[in-house]
């Protein structure tokens, strides 16, 4: 299989009922989707397929890690993905999403395309705030840390603030 043919699937040629398809994706899926928080990753991608007449049940099983930058030291770190999902497509006269896992497809379509699909939850994986742990190999950088704290140490207080400060202290 060509790495463009990755997370390809004619739906147009399986038979009715289920069909599992799995997938490696690595640092070149990544780079191709050009996501500026998250540079590399190894996940496994499996794809459940549910094909009736006129609809077809997709449901994710997607497991690996990410490399992303921790918000924290700004470090490069590995973060653990579990993620499970369920999309239902069903067809109609053009291709548009019609609520968040529904996906409506022109009747002329005979493949679908999941790598924006498979990127988008790998995206809303990712948490808010990722920060390393604390312990183990997988801690912060202490160089940066240092540097954070010094530079919250040298805030200093404006004057004006500091006068205001006594008047609501009295």
């Amino acid at each position: 299989m060509r790495k463009s043919d990755i997370l390809l699937i004619g739906f147009k040629t399986l038979d009715l009922g289920e069909h599992l398809f799995e997938y490696q994706i690595d640092e070149e899926f990544f780079s191709e989707m050009k996501n500026e928080e998250i540079h590399n990753g190894e996940l496994s991608v499996k794809v459940l397929v549910d094909k009736s007449e006129r609809l077809l049940k997709l449901h994710f099983d997607i497991e690996g890690q990410i490399e992303t930058i921790c918000d924290r030291c700004l470090g490069e770190m590995m973060l653990p993905v579990k993620i499970e999902e369920e999309v239902f497509v069903k067809f109609g006269i053009k291709t548009y999403e019609e609520a968040e896992n529904v996906l409506i497809l022109s009747e002329e379509e005979y493949e679908l395309n999941l790598r924006a699909m498979v990127n988008e939850f790998i995206i809303l994986s990712r948490p808010m705030r990722a920060v390393h742990s604390q312990e183990g190999d997988d801690t912060c950088d202490v160089e940066m840390l240092k540097k954070i704290e010094e530079y919250q140490q040298k805030k200093s207080v404006d004057p004006r603030w500091a006068a205001l400060e006594k008047l609501k202290n009295k």
